[in-house]
Parts: C-alpha cells; sequence; structure tokens
C-alpha cells in the first residue's frame, strides 16, 4: 500500500497519496510487521517532503536567474582557465 503511495506522489496526487501512506503505517502497527512499518514510515517522509514541495511558492524563470546568480556567482569562483570559456 506504501507503493501505491510512492506512485501517487510521482504523479502528483499527493493528498490520495497521504491518505494511503497512513493506512499502510496503521496496517503495518496492527499486525506488528516491522519491516513492512519502517517501509511506511519512509515512504510517510516522501509524501510530506512532497506536500512542503507542491505547497511552495514557485519562482518565475527571471526570479530563479537572479536569485541563482545573486547566490552562487562569486568573483574568482571560476578557474583562470574558466574564464576564456
Amino acid at each position: 500500500m506504501s507503493y501505491l503511495a510512492e506512485m501517487e506522489c510521482w504523479v502528483g496526487h499527493v493528498d490520495e497519496a497521504e491518505v494511503l501512506v497512513e493506512e499502510a503505517v496503521e496496517v503495518a502497527e496492527q499486525t506488528d510487521q516491522r519491516v513492512y512499518l519502517a517501509i511506511a514510515l519512509a515512504r510517510r517522509a516522501l509524501v510530506r517532503t512532497y506536500q512542503a514541495i507542491s505547497r511552495r511558492p514557485r519562482l518565475t524563470r527571471s526570479a530563479a536567474c537572479r536569485w541563482g546568480t545573486l547566490r552562487c556567482y562569486r568573483p574568482g569562483l571560476l578557474p583562470s582557465w574558466g574564464s576564456s570559456l
């Protein structure tokens, strides 16, 4: 069941994935299957990460370029041979 939750995340159905993963955790706890519980808990973390990513505001291309330039560009960052490229 937790595998299905991962598949739902991949296609963008995060809410459905949350329902599936919580059910997988519950079943694994009720049946005392430690290995499956560990897998379900790892997939729960995956689902929560997808939720956080999907709720995060997205940058426009120009804003991303500005952000990357400001964050990543440092004078002398490239080796001396890089300036001739």
